[in-house]
This record gives C-alpha cells, sequence and structure tokens, in this order.
C-alpha cells in the first residue's frame, strides 16, 4: 500500500482493482463496475477494430519492396 501511495504521490497513475473497502479512504477516484456486463458482441466489434488497426499499422513483411 506505502508502494502505491508514494507512486501516485509522485505523479503516476495507479490502478487498482479490489474488493477491499479501505482501499476507498485511499483513491482519488473509484470505477465501480459492479453493474457492467460482458457484451460478446460488443467485445467482438472490439477484437475487429483493433485487428483492422494492427492490420494497417504493421504492414506485412512480405509486403516490403526487397530492393530498399
Amino acid at each position: 500500500m506505502e508502494l502505491l501511495l508514494q507512486r501516485a504521490q509522485s505523479g503516476s497513475t495507479v490502478i487498482v482493482a479490489s474488493h477491499d473497502a479501505d482501499f476507498i479512504h485511499h483513491c482519488d477516484g473509484i470505477i465501480d463496475v459492479e453493474h457492467y456486463t460482458a457484451d460478446e458482441q460488443r467485445f467482438a466489434q472490439l477484437r475487429q477494430a483493433a485487428k483492422q488497426a494492427d492490420d494497417y499499422s504493421m504492414p506485412s513483411p512480405h509486403s516490403r519492396n526487397p530492393d530498399k
């Protein structure tokens, strides 16, 4: 706990997932995920978008010009 507090005080972003209510007293913000549900269709859309972004930003090694 002390190390996390030191990092946060030095400007680092610290993210903790916990069921320990005592952490609440040390947090600047809390995101309660109790009511979030897994939406498989949305996850599939996000995975496809990430794959397309990877395909776009990382050219295939086979597409490179060997003369350059």
